[in-house]
């Protein structure tokens, strides 16, 4: 099953932001979400529903699943203390 990809604003402009080898590599594991929403190395955040993250280098990707519209949602792409600020 494959999944629509969508990108908050917080992930959009928190992507232009990163320096471009890094940009390009957060840019495809992003993209690569919609065929695997549940990638190796996946953590579950416990405090939000249906919200996991992936670890990329030092950055730190979260998104959200909704299962009823068959989207992901980018919710933030960011270092570690920023990544998990609503």
């Amino acid at each position: 099953m494959s999944y629509d990809i969508e990108f908050a604003n917080k992930a959009k402009r928190n992507l232009k932001t990163i320096p471009e080898p890094f940009r390009n590599k957060l840019f495809v594991a992003a993209c690569a979400l919609g065929k695997n929403p549940f990638p190796r190395g996946l953590e579950k955040l416990t405090d939000r529903e249906d919200t996991y993250r992936v670890r990329i280098g030092k950055y730190r990707i979260i998104w959200l699943v909704d299962s009823k519209n068959n989207t992901i949602w980018i919710v933030n792409i960011d270092k570690r203390p920023q990544a998990y600020q609503k």
